[in-house]
């Protein structure tokens, strides 16, 4: 089912913190606040009201009891195409500095999507889990705008 988008990346988000074992409760914060961050570095301060903008992605949480992190799927979708190079260049150059903000030890790794098969069935390797069945986040999970 994730073969049905286009993606530009696979995001792998990394907490690398002392404590190995961060609740899912606590990585899907994290992962809220980084994608505020990002939004308003690729859109700007009025980021909220720009919705057909934002970042679309799809991420799962991934060895949740020792080493969590978080394998994304994630679209840049610029309402003016020809906007798409400089976001993906500002995407690839911000992506761990506002990572490293929201966690001071994380790391980050950006790959570009060039066959969404083989990457799909890699970021959702451990969905039969009970945890990372709970734990994975859609597109739009977190719109300041919704209800």
């Amino acid at each position: 089912w994730l073969n049905r988008y286009e993606w530009t990346y696979s995001v792998t988000l990394t907490p690398n913190s002392r404590d190995q074992q961060t609740s899912p409760d606590k990585m899907y914060r994290l992962l809220h606040e980084w994608d505020a961050r990002m939004n308003r570095c690729l859109f700007g301060p009025k980021w909220t009201k720009r919705q057909d903008e934002r970042l679309f992605f799809f991420f799962f949480l991934e060895k949740p009891v020792v080493n969590p992190h978080w394998h994304g799927l994630l679209r840049l979708d610029p309402s003016n195409p020809t906007d798409q190079p400089r976001l993906e260049a500002r995407f690839k150059g911000e992506c761990e500095r506002l990572w490293k903000r929201v966690v001071r030890a994380g790391t980050t790794d950006v790959k570009m999507v060039h066959t969404p098969e083989g990457i799909s069935k890699y970021v959702t390797k451990e969905l039969a889990g009970v945890v990372q069945y709970e734990c994975f986040v859609c597109p739009r999970t977190f719109d300041p705008t919704a209800s």
